[in-house]
């Protein structure tokens, strides 16, 4: 299976994931989209998740590099831009917003790329 086709699947995965949660009435996934979409528009996680995409894109471990790079990063945004205490719920979830700019960002750029 080539590339393409592995994050076109987590990305028909995702979509599946959050219809039936929807549909099911999870409250867990719609209340943490709620919060991830004020998130994604925070210039505070989108910015340094493009830097990360562009910056690494040639490192051999790619996604253990960006979730070590989005764990830190959620960090030092909270500790810099909000209050020192935060949940770890939150912490991850900017963590896991940083993560989905990468994803974008890659699957962008992969479907960009010529062979």
């Amino acid at each position: 299976m080539n590339l393409k086709k592995i994050y076109f699947s987590i990305l028909v995965a995702t979509v599946v994931i959050i219809v039936v949660s929807m549909f099911t009435g999870t409250k867990f996934i719609p209340v943490s989209l709620g919060i991830l979409k004020e998130m994604i528009v925070d210039w505070k996680i989108f910015v340094p998740a493009l830097v990360c995409a562009f910056a690494f894109s040639k490192v051999k471990y790619y996604w253990l590099t960006m979730l070590g790079c989005s764990l830190f990063a959620s960090m030092v945004v909270q500790v810099f831009f909000f209050s020192v205490h935060a949940g770890a719920y939150i912490i991850l979830l900017r963590a896991f917003c940083f993560l989905m700019v990468v994803y974008i960002v890659d699957y962008l750029r992969l479907i960009g790329k010529r062979k």
